[in-house]
């Protein structure tokens, strides 16, 4: 009955504990079942995350890719926009200053006509008053040609009759210096002396003290010499000094001419280096005005 009792309680003891194993592994089972549905949880809660982050982090980079592509686009339409407003400048300068240039082109043109016309009308006015002085020239040198030899026909006629009264060789002279009067003229004299350094023109006159009987008759013979000597070098005098003061008229016209000639080129020149270098048309407007 003992041995019964101890091997049913053997068997019980056994059996408890194959019931405590088997309470354990399906303990150990459901707890191993609930970690691993934690730690699925859990990685699908992270991957979630993970998802959302990138999802967001997309988000973003399609955002800022949009917006580097509306700021290409609009800086490409402003460029554009820039380059079309540059050409349509240049256009307006362009046509400007082709305007400008086809004016000067034209008021140059019109400068340059009347400068030549000027200048021609010039040289006509100074052929024709030359055409005209040549004209009188000549008619003076033949008027003063039959002048002078009318009075040396006088002159001839006139010492052939005093010749007949008077013969002047046959009296005695004297060499003197000649001096000038209070009006410049060669009246005065004084006796020569080879001593003397005067210098200057001498020449021989005849004694009047030797001949006092014929003071009067040679006075009479020489009058008319000495008055026709007088009036020919007051002649020669006046048209010395008339050649000379048309030479200085005309080295004077000469000179203003080429001064003008000379200050048109130095405009014309600034004006052409102006347009050159630097074609504004404040500038050549002053230098219109310059020339003008």
């Amino acid at each position: 009955m003992r041995d019964e009792i101890l091997e049913i309680g053997e068997a019980v003891t056994k059996i408890t504990k194959v019931w405590r194993m088997r309470c354990q592994k399906l303990r150990f089972a459901r707890a191993r079942h609930a970690g691993q549905l934690l730690v699925r949880m859990i990685f699908m809660r992270k991957q979630a995350q993970e998802l959302v982050r990138k999802r967001a982090a997309t988000t973003v980079i399609g955002t800022a890719w949009r917006k580097y592509l509306h700021a290409c686009d609009a800086a490409g339409r402003q460029q554009a926009a820039r380059r079309l407003q540059k050409w349509w400048r240049d256009t307006i300068t362009c046509t400007f200053h082709r305007e400008n240039f086809f004016e000067m082109t034209k008021i140059s043109a019109s400068i340059r006509h009347s400068f030549l016309f000027a200048h021609a009308v010039k040289l006509q006015r100074y052929f024709r008053r030359w055409r005209v002085q040549r004209a009188y020239k000549q008619k003076r040198q033949c008027v003063i040609f039959l002048q002078a030899f009318t009075r040396h026909r006088q002159h001839l006629a006139g010492s052939r009759k005093t010749s007949r009264l008077v013969r002047i060789h046959d009296f005695p002279y004297q060499r003197v210096h000649l001096l000038q009067d209070a009006r410049g003229f060669l009246t005065r004299s004084q006796p020569y002396s080879p001593t003397d350094s005067l210098g200057g023109v001498t020449c021989r006159i005849v004694s009047l003290s030797e001949i006092p009987h014929h003071l009067s008759e040679l006075a009479a013979a020489i009058a008319p010499l000495q008055a026709y000597a007088k009036w020919l070098y007051y002649i020669s005098m006046v048209v010395r000094l008339q050649r000379r003061w048309r030479g200085f008229a005309g080295r004077r016209r000469l000179h203003i001419m080429q001064q003008s000639a000379t200050i048109v080129q130095r405009h014309w020149r600034a004006l052409h280096m102006k347009r050159s270098c630097s074609p504004s048309a404040a500038s050549d407007k002053e230098l219109l005005r310059m020339l003008h």
